[in-house]
């Protein structure tokens, strides 16, 4: 091969050495290359990286003689669905990995409200009945640990269950049934639409010992249908259709989890070990002895356990005891705990680790961002699954029009300290108290706010009513209109909104009102009024001072610089 070409295939990276025949040639063009040892490598290298690397070949590495080229990733095979159930029913960690997260987001009772207090009551009436919290809770773990779950409905709505459910003929809702995905193969799929690619219909099969009831088609509108890991289409395409466990991708974390917790727990047993010398016990053992001296080595434990000490011939036996230090094992330990966390994106306390202590501990800020994670989930998985069951049950009752009106409140996770409650009750009366001073609200609707139901005590604003709100302000501006008259630009009035004779002025009015005579000889001042200091004329009540006693704000005067004035129906808008 020429010099130009050997050149141009090292450029590209499909060569490391000078091929020395045709055949090298062709595995160079083709993105193969055989190494030294036989094994033939993909991309054209000569160890097991996936592009370009570092090599010396003084001293081996990166080479054929590094043995860390040799490292691969191979090809993932998901965990069969029986070692998966025997996993969690026989592991307690892969159960805690696989509960935690359903744990959390269940913890506490989730809130469904609409805009009708009254179909609230009944809506949650209707979902303690059916016990929709723990049913969920159920198809969510059955989901993690299997890849899906589905919670199917159980009602009467006039059609079969292979057909869509029929909502405005819902006449009853009466149980939930929990079927994980062991139970249910998809039969057909949607071929259009938002959900082209998926499932429209199952072949549910029997779930339950002792019940007369063979295999049936449901439709997938039938049912809620929980997911497990991410997966990608493809992989859901070689799945049937589901999702792979969250199991599968923290397996080989698990085995070296508990690999090192069982190497520590045999180096734990075997221990100090006891070492007996007998002289010439090779030569006895050969020359047929060996049950005597099994019976010897079984008589001196028993007396160690007796007695409490060991009698052994001075000349012919002696006994030692090899210690074994522990120190150490600890840091092995939490570090496994580490990287299970890690890979699970959880923080290791959940886990059983070590707790983080000191000025500068993180345990605190892992399990806030960990309750955020889990915030996240319930917004986006458990949310719209709820708010569906939800719609199901305002059909049965025949509230249609609050379908789009459906809102799910999940309460927050994360439990303050008591010094946290504190600081926080105390920033909140400093503001409640500031809000008060400024009118903005009553005391009455901030202690109906801060202290709810039960003494519970709450940082939102649910005593204040905007619509009520609403309505008084516009009252009070109808009132306000009515019973003022804003005058024309340029009219003067006195200081209680009355209107002026121009030639008459304010502090010339008697208190009836009518305009005070002046007596005979008297000397009458000019209507016009005397220059200010500024050059300016003096300020009067005109228009815009009026405009502004009206809004309640000052008045910017008159003059070049007054603001616009606006009329009666400028304010009302």
């Amino acid at each position: 091969m020429s010099h130009d070409v050997q050149a141009h295939l090292i450029s590209l990276g499909l060569s490391r050495h000078k091929p020395d025949s045709a055949l090298d040639t062709y595995r160079a063009l083709t993105g193969q290359a055989t190494r030294t040892d036989g094994v033939t490598s993909l991309n054209g290298h000569t160890g097991g990286y996936a592009g370009g690397h570092w090599e010396n070949r003084a001293t081996g590495y990166g080479t054929t003689r590094d043995k860390t080229t040799y490292t691969e990733f191979r090809g993932y095979q998901p965990i069969d669905l029986i070692t998966l159930s025997n996993l969690y029913h026989g592991y307690d960690m892969a159960q805690r990995v696989v509960d935690v997260v359903p744990g959390e987001e269940f913890r506490l009772p989730f809130v469904v409200y609409t805009t009708d207090d009254k179909v609230d009551e009944t809506v949650a009436q209707e979902l303690e009945k059916l016990n929709a919290r723990e049913r969920m809770l159920e198809a969510r773990i059955w989901g993690q640990l299997y890849g899906g779950c589905a919670l199917v409905y159980g009602g009467d709505d006039g059609l079969g269950a292979g057909d869509p459910i029929n909502l405005k003929g819902m006449k009853s809702l009466d149980w939930l049934q929990v079927v994980d995905r062991r139970y249910l193969w998809p039969v057909s799929y949607y071929q259009l639409g938002p959900k082209a690619g998926t499932p429209d219909r199952y072949v549910l099969s029997q779930t339950w010992v002792g019940v007369a009831q063979g295999a049936f088609v449901i439709h997938e509108s039938r049912m809620l249908r929980f997911p497990g890991a991410r997966t990608s289409q493809r992989e859901k395409n070689l799945n049937a259709s589901w999702d792979y466990s969250i199991l599968d991708r923290v397996y080989p974390t698990l085995r070296m989890f508990e690999g090192i917790w069982k190497g520590i727990e045999i180096l734990i047993t075997d221990g100090p070990q006891a070492v007996y010398k007998v002289k010439g016990l090779f030569d006895k053992i050969l020359a047929g002895q060996e049950a005597a001296m099994q019976q010897r080595f079984a008589m001196i434990d028993t007396w160690r356990s007796v007695l409490r000490a060991i009698l052994i011939d001075a000349d012919q036996e002696d006994f030692s005891r090899q210690t074994v230090t522990f120190s150490g094992l600890d840091n092995i330990l939490n570090q496994a705990t580490m990287r299970l966390a890690a890979s699970l994106d959880i923080p290791a306390a959940r886990l059983g680790g070590p707790r983080v202590a000191g000025l500068n501990a993180s345990d605190d800020n892992d399990l806030r961002s960990f309750y955020d994670r889990v915030a996240a989930s319930q917004e986006s998985i458990l949310g719209p699954r709820i708010k569906e069951l939800v719609r199901v049950i305002l059909s049965m009752l025949g509230r249609d029009d609050l379908k789009d009106k459906v809102s799910v409140k999940f309460p927050p996770l994360y439990t303050p300290s008591a010094l946290e409650q504190a600081q926080e009750r105390a920033a909140q009366a400093t503001a409640d108290n500031t809000y008060i001073q400024a009118g903005v609200f009553t005391p009455e609707e901030i202690a109906l706010s801060r202290v709810l139901d039960k003494g519970v005590w709450s940082t939102e604003w649910s005593a204040v009513d905007r619509t009520v709100r609403e309505k008084l302000l516009k009252k009070a501006l109808s009132e306000l209109e009515a019973s003022t008259t804003v005058p024309e630009v340029g009219e003067q009035v006195g200081p209680d909104g009355e209107q002026l004779d121009p030639g008459v002025k304010s502090e010339d009015k008697d208190k009836s009102g009518s305009a005070k005579v002046p007596e005979q000889g008297a000397k009458v001042e000019s209507d016009k009024p005397a220059p200010s200091s500024s050059g300016a004329p003096p300020t009067s009540m005109t228009i815009t001072a009026k405009r502004d006693v009206i809004l309640g704000t000052s008045s910017a005067g008159s003059g070049p610089d007054a603001r616009p004035v606006k009329k009666t129906k400028d304010l009302k808008e």
